[in-house]
């Protein structure tokens, strides 16, 4: 019997596809439901929570594409980080659950980033603090056309030259 092989554009694809079918919630709508993670319909208010805020996963996981993981690993790792906040959401605090969501969907998709990408463990935090490295030396290349060098960077993340270099040393040597 052969195996057949599956696109992963086409996985990634249909999931964008059937994630559609999810609207995003109101401010209103989203009270309510957290107003209900309390009570004895916790578990569908997670659902709720968890299927409308799809594609701010997606948002996320772009964010963090990296040649190492494949994409849909990183939508996997963010949903978990969702599922996770929505589980622990507390809408008694004023906070809005997509600002409240956004940490923990990056914090599971960092944590993938070090669990695969790298032979030797990164810390997470370290892999955040290279990636707004890279950020900000594209945002200055976009700026000034042409690479901007490391004393450009340090300026514009306000940091010395000197942890700018540790940050990229540890980054490129893993």
């Amino acid at each position: 019997m052969g195996y057949s092989v599956i696109d992963r554009n086409s996985v990634v694809s249909r999931y964008l596809s059937d994630m559609r079918q999810f609207s995003l919630l109101s401010e209103k709508e989203e009270r309510e439901l957290a107003a209900l993670l309390v009570g004895e319909d916790k578990a569908t208010a997670v659902n709720k929570l968890v299927e409308s805020n799809l594609p701010f996963v997606v948002k996320i996981a772009s964010e963090f594409r990296d040649p190492a993981v494949p994409f849909e690993d990183l939508l996997n790792e963010g949903n978990v980080g969702l599922i996770e906040a929505a589980r622990r959401f507390d809408h008694s605090r004023g906070v809005r659950f997509v600002c409240y969501a956004a940490w923990w969907i990056r914090r599971s998709i960092l944590l993938a980033l070090s669990r695969h990408a790298n032979t030797v463990r990164i810390p997470s935090y370290h892999l955040e603090k290279a990636r707004q490295v890279r950020v900000a030396e594209r945002a200055l290349t976009r700026e000034l056309g042409r690479m901007p060098d490391r004393e450009e960077i340090s300026r514009k993340l306000q940091s010395t030259i000197a942890r700018i270099d540790r940050i990229l040393m540890v980054k490129t040597s893993a």
